[in-house]
């Protein structure tokens, strides 16, 4: 099964989550009534999405203050998604997501997808893979004729660095474009990373949050139906 309208993983984090984050680290909130605020922020994230009609749905990384923290915690040591780390698991499908920086001023590379695509769109052992492409940072969707028969590629049309709202119109023009190079039945949509990589977010209000997802689901219902 392909889910057409995905997510990457980190939601804005409720001001009440902020404050008392900032609270336990000064001693002032218990352990418990942390992870109360952040369970109560997981479900709020939760209705959030199924408002939107996203396909996947996470737990808006609410428990995490950087995107990665809980994996540097829990692991010494680890492979690379290209590696035989995906081996390990039979029932699982597995995703890449290929992060550029997720930052409207700040970023970590720019350019065309063609230098990585032998590595990562053919040999990676995840079978979905979700590329940014929501700036001229990216490049042209050239490189994803590239891409391994077995494999999904996930446009990441939809900025998540700027309160920007692109239409239906011109992300479906995007994706149809990207066509040219992979077939229709291979591509899904995405926002092109989290809103919220490390927790206090990127600088776009909530309700744009929200409307950027719904536009995502949008976009593949009259895309793939």
């Amino acid at each position: 099964m392909i889910h057409r309208a995905e997510v990457i993983g980190s939601m804005l984090r409720p001001p009440p989550l902020l404050r008392a984050r900032d609270e336990h680290g000064a001693g002032r909130v218990s352990e418990a009534q942390l992870r109360f605020m952040e369970d109560r922020a997981v479900d709020e994230c939760v209705a959030i999405q199924e408002r939107a009609g996203v396909s996947v749905i996470t737990d808006g990384e609410m428990r995490r203050n950087v995107f990665a923290s809980q994996l540097a915690q829990a692991v010494e040591g680890f492979d690379t998604v290209s590696g035989n780390t995906v081996d390990w698991f039979t029932m699982e499908t597995f995703g890449l997501h290929v992060c550029r920086g997720n930052d409207a001023n700040r970023f970590m590379a720019r350019g065309s997808y063609a230098a990585i695509a032998e590595e990562v769109l053919r040999r990676t052992h995840a079978r979905v893979i979700l590329l940014e492409y929501d700036d001229e940072r990216s490049g042209d969707f050239s490189p994803l004729a590239k891409t391994a028969d077995d494999k999904v590629i996930v446009l990441g049309l939809v900025t998540t660095k700027r309160p920007r709202q692109e239409t239906s119109d011109e992300v479906i023009a995007r994706i149809r474009e990207a066509s040219r190079y992979l077939p229709l039945e291979r591509l899904a949509v995405s926002t092109q990373c989290g809103f919220a990589s490390v927790a206090k977010g990127n600088n776009i209000p909530f309700d744009v949050q929200e409307r950027k997802l719904a536009l995502v689901a949008e976009v593949a219902r009259n895309v793939w139906g």
